[in-house]
């Protein structure tokens, strides 16, 4: 499978534009003879990234139209269309020994001769299509990055199979397996890990988990709540004014963890009751009605040193009473979110007695073996997987006992490039044998360490090949991105480099005749690139600071050139700047640019002071200089 040529008539900032996918093909469509040319790439290497795997990079400015293209397939591939006009935005894909054309409108369309709507001039061996493909006969699947998502459209998320294109970040709300929705980070960690415990070792040597627990930081509930009115009035102290101590001490965890998740229970309802927004209610009516219906009559309750089993059973009596407008308004499945049973005391009992006191405000479970058990056999109730959703529940994966390199005590940047990198293995797991499709990787080394963002491509491709062990499958992965570091591993050829008109829109530059050769290249040369810095390679505030000392050399030499030049005032302005224009000079990290600015300030110093003061002034600092280095060990 391998995406080869998209079209795009009009969407967003892209304007009749054409873009190239495979290195194997150059495409070419001819508006005014309606016709796509498909020609053979002489230069392609074969199998370059291995049997069965293709990759491509988009690359451009912050608003050339990259994502842009992701949505367009996207749209295309889910929506059937993403213009209600009969226009002629279409993608052409490879699949076996056959091309195949998916349009905008394919249904309208496909009412129609298939030569009505474009004509193929094709010289390559492949077959040509002869008819539309239908929608989704090309397989998509879409990892994002935790900023910035295309898939967060309700529109999307509506659809039954969702979660067969979507496998990046998770969403807002995660749940446990179910055929409807996500497995969530930690199940497919731990299925992959069952796999083979040693599977992220490629990362880290260190990266071997054999066993878990589950963790709970009831501090996380205090951290949400400090600055709320409302909630600041159940959590502390009317006499001290300090935050009430609970899950302090081992003695204390019944009562610490009943009023806990008595707090966490107010927060859902009042979850709740936001969602239910069909009066359009203000915010102000929603918090007096929180305060007047469950704050006002719970807030004794939290005064107790004793908090307990009755008391807990009070607070989930006062927030389902309170709830009961909101639930006749909400459908089926926000009223199952929140049903009495799941909540119970004894519910909360069983919980209560599966972890155990740490340390302050931290309780865990007992130690579970990954080959023994599931993340659901031991996260049984629907209260754990709402606090799991909500990171008060914590997996912590680790070997042998040893906690000094378990999962929670990594960075967030490695959890984050472990979650992309599970994400992708889960993913490539489940695939049935044969499968032939597309990946998009939208700007996922956000967030990574320059390390990262060298070694992401190598890891996916180590993935790749070590699936393919067990399972047949054929992929053309798309990136966009803005890492030279990714771009370095990848040849310009398989390249789609994207720039802006002068009205703004996207435009397509032809890579082979105006790019240099990208594989292999410094980050230095790539980076000097205009498609990464137009402007150079340092940064703004240090380019501002030194040419501020290059400005006022030219306006004083502008000043020396006058017939009567007036050096007074330029003299008291740069008695002001004097100290601080030498001090950025010393510091200016590269030798030649410090040089050519040492001699700017020298130059300075010559036409205000003359010759010799100047030279005065260049011993006093080499004397200094020398006094410094005296001194030094």
């Amino acid at each position: 499978m391998e995406l080869v040529y998209l079209w795009v008539e009009e969407y967003k900032n892209i304007h009749r534009q054409g873009f190239n996918f495979s290195p194997k093909f150059n495409c070419h469509y001819d508006e005014d003879k309606n016709e796509l040319t498909i020609d053979e790439n002489d230069d392609y290497i074969e199998n370059f990234f291995g049997d069965n795997i293709n990759v491509t990079a988009i690359v451009g400015k912050n608003g050339s139209g990259k994502s842009s293209v992701l949505e367009v397939l996207t749209y295309l591939y889910w929506q059937g269309q993403i213009r209600s006009e009969e226009d002629k935005t279409y993608f052409l894909y490879k699949k076996g020994d056959n091309f195949s054309l998916q349009c905008n409108n394919y249904e309208i369309h496909s009412r129609k001769p298939f030569k009505d709507f474009i004509n193929i001039n094709n010289n390559t061996k492949i077959k040509s299509p002869a008819h539309f493909s239908d929608r989704t006969q090309m397989s998509l699947i879409s990892f994002s990055n935790c900023i910035s998502d295309i898939t967060h459209n309700k529109q999307l998320k509506n659809l039954k199979t969702y979660d067969k294109f979507y496998n990046g970040i998770q969403p807002d709300t995660p749940m446990m397996k179910s055929k409807d929705v996500y497995d969530n980070f930690n199940q497919k960690f731990l299925n992959i890990l069952k796999y083979k415990k040693d599977f992220f070792d490629f990362v880290d040597k260190n990266l071997i988990f054999t066993d878990f627990q589950v963790e709970l930081h009831i501090n996380e509930l205090g951290a949400w709540f400090i600055g709320d009115k409302l909630y600041e009035k159940l959590i502390i102290s009317e006499d001290s004014n300090e935050l009430l101590s609970f899950g302090r001490t081992e003695e204390d965890t019944k009562s610490a963890l009943y009023r806990a998740l008595s707090l966490f229970l107010i927060e859902k309802s009042r979850s709740i009751r936001r969602y239910d927004d069909l009066d359009q209610r203000s915010n102000e009516e929603d918090e007096e009605y929180l305060k007047k219906n469950i704050f006002n009559k719970v807030k004794e309750l939290f005064k107790q040193k004793d908090f307990g089993e009755e008391e807990y059973k009070k607070v989930l009596d006062v927030c389902l009473e309170a709830l009961k407008p909101s639930f006749n308004n909400l459908k089926k499945r926000v009223r199952d979110s929140f049903l009495p049973e799941d909540y119970s005391v004894e519910v909360v009992d069983r919980i209560i007695k599966k972890y155990n006191f740490d340390k302050p405000n931290i309780y865990k479970s007992k130690t579970y073996s990954i080959d023994d058990v599931t993340i659901e056999n031991v996260i049984e109730s629907a209260l754990e997987k709402d606090l799991l959703n909500e990171k008060v529940l914590r997996v912590n994966f680790f070997k042998n006992n040893d906690k000094s390199h378990s999962f929670l005590n990594l960075s967030s940047g490695e959890k984050l490039y472990l979650n992309i990198l599970t994400n992708y293995a889960y993913t490539l797991f489940k695939l049935e044998d044969n499968y032939k499709g597309i990946v998009l990787f939208d700007e996922i080394e956000l967030s990574f360490h320059p390390d990262w963002q060298k070694r992401i491509l190598k890891h996916l491709m180590y993935i790749f090949h070590n699936i393919q062990e067990s399972r047949k499958v054929n992929l053309h992965l798309l990136f966009t991105t803005h890492s030279p570091f990714l771009l370095s591993d990848i040849s310009k050829q398989n390249i789609i480099f994207l720039d802006k008109n002068e009205k703004g829109n996207c435009k397509v530059v032809n890579g082979l005749k105006e790019k240099k050769q990208t594989f292999g290249a410094n980050i230095q040369t790539l980076l000097s690139d205009s498609f990464f810095m137009e402007d150079g390679l340092m940064g703004e505030f240090a380019k501002g600071k030194i040419n501020e000392i290059i400005e006022f050399h030219n306006e004083i030499e502008e000043e020396e050139k006058k017939e009567k030049s007036n050096f007074d005032l330029v003299k008291a302005r740069y008695k002001e700047k004097k100290k601080r224009f030498w001090q950025t000079q010393s510091i200016i990290g590269e030798d030649y640019l410090k040089q050519v600015i040492k001699n700017h300030l020298r130059d300075i110093e010559n036409i205000l002071w003359g010759h010799d003061e100047a030279k005065q002034e260049e011993i006093k600092r080499l004397r200094a200089e020398a006094d410094k280095l005296e001194r030094l060990p």
